[in-house]
Order: structure tokens, then sequence, then C-alpha cells
């Protein structure tokens, strides 16, 4: 769950709550990851068909419980930090005809510091719906690379409410499969 609030024209807090993943395999099981956060999203550059963000966000784990094991831990809840954690992300987009592109960078710090990179293309499909495709990559911090392929699809039911689905798998090491499905709502 992602609570945005806008605080500006360009400017919005977000509030993050924790996930729940489930693994898979012979023994199949699911676990709440304990995690919320807390940050602002910023439109440094906006109109036309360039646009630039900047996020920025803390993560603390409250609570706690039964962990999901480093081998299960999936995109959404991929660091197994009890610390809190520190994100700084810059992406920049452009729109290309019908093809809407996307290029973010982040750093993570906590007990480690790990660098990403997301490359995203989407296209309009229909009145109210577009189908994207991802690739993203974690390296540092002292662990294996992460590379992950992502596609799915997003609908603007109405100008409040938008719904997505997406699944993917790792791209490289041991073999991980993911799907979700999101729903974003404006509340009055």
């Amino acid at each position: 769950l992602l609570v945005r609030i806008g605080v500006a024209r360009i400017a919005e807090l977000r509030l993050g709550a924790p996930t729940w993943t489930r693994s898979g395999g012979p023994a199949p099981r699911g676990a709440w990851d304990h995690r919320w956060s807390l940050g602002t999203k910023v439109q440094v550059l906006r109109g036309g068909r360039t646009g630039v963000v900047i996020l920025g966000g803390a993560t603390v784990t409250v609570g706690g419980g039964e962990d999901l094991p480093a081998s299960q831990v999936t995109a959404s809840s991929a660091s197994d930090d009890r610390e809190a954690s520190y994100a700084l992300q810059v992406a920049v987009s452009r729109e290309v005809g019908r093809l809407s592109l996307a290029a973010m960078t982040s750093v993570v710090a906590g007990t480690e510091t790990r660098t990403g990179q997301t490359v995203v293309a989407s296209t309009p499909v229909a009145r109210a719906g577009a189908i994207f495709v991802e690739y993203s990559g974690t390296y540092g911090g002292g662990r294996a690379a992460e590379h992950l392929g992502h596609v799915g699809a997003v609908w603007q039911l109405s100008p409040e409410l938008q719904v997505d689905l997406h699944g993917g798998r790792s791209l490289r090491g041991e073999s991980t499969t993911f799907v979700g499905i999101g729903i974003s709502a404006v509340l009055p």
C-alpha cells in the first residue's frame, strides 16, 4: 500500500505500508516484511515531452516476526535489513510518438549500500489502458547482482481508479518468478 498526499503542484508526500510475500516451492509460505517507508516525490521538470522526478525516503522495520529466508525474498522485499535504510532515486522520462520511455537510477543505503537501474517502455492500448516492459537490476552491498524482467498492463477504470497486473522473473542466477496486482485510488 502506497499513500500519496499532494502538498504542492509539483510535490507529494509518500507513506508505504508493509507488504506480504508468498513463496512457492515444496514448502510454500508467506510473511510480512514489517517495513514502513516515508518519503517525498518532487517533479523537477514537467510539461512537454520530457520529465524529471526526484524521490527520496527512509524505510524502517517496525515489529517483527518470521522473515522469509534470503533465497525466497522477491523484488518487492529485496532487503533483509533490520536497520533503517535511506533511498534516493532520479527518474527521467521521454515521450517518443506513442511510446513512453523512462530510465531510473537509485541508491539505497542502510547496513549495506546498493545501486539500481531500471528502464521502462510503455505504450497506450485502447482508450484507457497501457502495456509496459521493464528491466531492473541492483548491484553492490556484498551480494550478487540481481536482474529482473517485468511485463504488465495498466487500466484507468475512472479518473480516480487505476488497476495494474504485472509479472516477471529473474534473468540471472536462481530462477524467481513473481506476479502482482495493484490498485490506485484517488480519495476526495
